[in-house]
This record gives C-alpha cells, sequence and structure tokens, in this order.
C-alpha cells in the first residue's frame, strides 16, 4: 500500500467551511478531473430538498471545494441558505496488496436560518476506486465513505454524529460526471449530481 506524502495537518488548516447539516453527500477517493470542476447537486432528506452549486480547483494530491445553495423543507416551515467548504486529500493509492484507493475527507459548512441555524464539521475516509472501459473515455467509480461528524447549532447541544455514504460517479465523457449518492446511519438522505469537469 503506497501513502501520499501529502501533509494531512495542512489539509485540515485548509478546511474553513463543508458537507452541510441539511445536505447528504459524499465524495469518491480520486477526483474526475485534472484543473477544476463545475457542477450542481440536489440533495433529499428529512422530506425536504437541497439545491446547491459546487467547485472544486486541485493542487497536487489536494482539492478544495466550495458549496452553496438552499435548502427548502417540506410544509411551511423556511428555506435555510447553505454554505461550506471541504477538502479532499489522497492518501492511499491502490496496489496488488490493497485493491483500492483512499481519500481523507475534512471540511466545515452548515444551513443558515434566522435563530435555527445549524453546523456541522465532518472527519471521514472515503474507499474506492475508478474503473475505465477500454477504447472509452467512460468509466465508473464506487466508492463508501464512513464520516464522523461534529454537529451542532442554535439551542442545540454539540454532539458527534456517524454516517456512512455509499456512491458512484459515471463519468460519461471528457467532461461531463454525474455522482449518485446515498447515506445511511445518523444523517440519512439521497443525493444526485452533475459536474463539468477539466
Amino acid at each position: 500500500m503506497r501513502f501520499a506524502t501529502t501533509s494531512l495537518l495542512g489539509a485540515a488548516l485548509l478546511a474553513s467551511a463543508s458537507a452541510h447539516a441539511q445536505s447528504a453527500s459524499y465524495n469518491t477517493p480520486i477526483r474526475a478531473f485534472e484543473k477544476l470542476e463545475v457542477g450542481a447537486l440536489v440533495g433529499f432528506r428529512d422530506g425536504g430538498t437541497a439545491y446547491e452549486g459546487v467547485y472544486r480547483a486541485a493542487n497536487g494530491r489536494i482539492d478544495v471545494g466550495i458549496r452553496g445553495g438552499t435548502f427548502e423543507p417540506a410544509g411551511f416551515r423556511s428555506s435555510s441558505i447553505l454554505a461550506g467548504v471541504e477538502v479532499r486529500a489522497q492518501v492511499i493509492r491502490h496496489d496488488p496488496v490493497f485493491p483500492l484507493d483512499g481519500a481523507l475527507i475534512v471540511g466545515t459548512g452548515g444551513s443558515f436560518l434566522h435563530r435555527a441555524s445549524r453546523f456541522t464539521v465532518p472527519l471521514g475516509l472515503s474507499l474506492g476506486r475508478r474503473f475505465g472501459f477500454t477504447s472509452s473515455s467512460t468509466s465508473i467509480a464506487p466508492y463508501v465513505q464512513p464520516t464522523v461528524l461534529l454537529h451542532g447549532g442554535h439551542e442545540l447541544d454539540t454532539r458527534m454524529i456517524l454516517g456512512v455514504g455509499f456512491g458512484t460517479d459515471f463519468r460519461l465523457s471528457n467532461a461531463l460526471d454525474i455522482r449518485l449518492g446515498v447515506s445511511v446511519g445518523d444523517l440519512q438522505g439521497a443525493s444526485l449530481g452533475a459536474v463539468w469537469v477539466h
């Protein structure tokens, strides 16, 4: 198993605001882009729907993503604003001994609403692998990401919660990636995304 020389402490320090209290989405350990990606994500949780824009840029084995959008709850409750940032650092490369790639995912972010704001600070390890097809630009990348999250907010006790994300990224062309994911545990939901990769 070959571990990347990237500093995990450096990755953690780069994170300043990511995975949101209202949106259940996770990441494959191997990014689909070389320089950057821009896309949109729809998440479903607690009977509501989150709409987010996503931007990520890479530097070596580290990439940094920023996200923002809105959460529309079920019923007549008020919408909240979503914002956050996350950092992914590849720490494991597959080899004949260990067949999966791995990446550390760390970040912080939340949903913001008057007297009802929530924050989440996740730390997870994504494990998976991308599989290509002969004579084709398409590929598929299934993964699993167990995650520990520090969760709190207005008039809430800060506590640790656990979530496990299962997802698959479908590379349909040199520029388009479709992403599906589900989350189980304390943070349950599903997400669908489409991104342009460069």
